[in-house]
């Protein structure tokens, strides 16, 4: 279509930045572990959805974890039920609207006993 001008074309090329989560007890005796990370879209308005990762093994490649569940980039915070009396960490991404995904946050983890826990 001869004479038409693009203006403001925008490419989505780079992914968001990484959040950070914040660190987890050493110890969960409920079995509800609780995470909360910076909230990237404070700085990233295009952030749709943060993939929340859970594995058995310390200094996971996400490629070898479990997608555990995605969070709406309005929050900053789930929680996870993982079940069994074992030790679980956790890393999360954020994802733009471009479907770019982060690099990891930090790893953190917590030993579940419900063993421990006193009724």
């Amino acid at each position: 279509m001869a004479g038409d001008n693009l203006t403001n074309v925008e490419f989505d090329n780079n992914a968001p930045s990484a959040p950070a989560l914040t660190g987890l007890p050493a110890f969960d005796a409920d079995g509800a572990v609780v995470l909360n990370w910076t909230n990237t879209t404070a700085s990233v308005a295009d952030v749709i959805y943060y993939n929340i990762y859970r594995s058995a093994n310390a200094s996971f490649a996400l490629s070898s974890a479990t997608k555990v569940k995605n969070v709406s980039g309005n929050f900053n915070f789930t929680t996870d039920f993982p079940g069994l009396d074992a030790t679980y960490y956790y890393k999360v991404t954020a994802v733009d609207n471009a479907l770019l995904e982060s690099a990891a946050s930090n790893e953190v983890s917590t030993a579940i006993s419900f063993a421990a826990s006193v009724f």
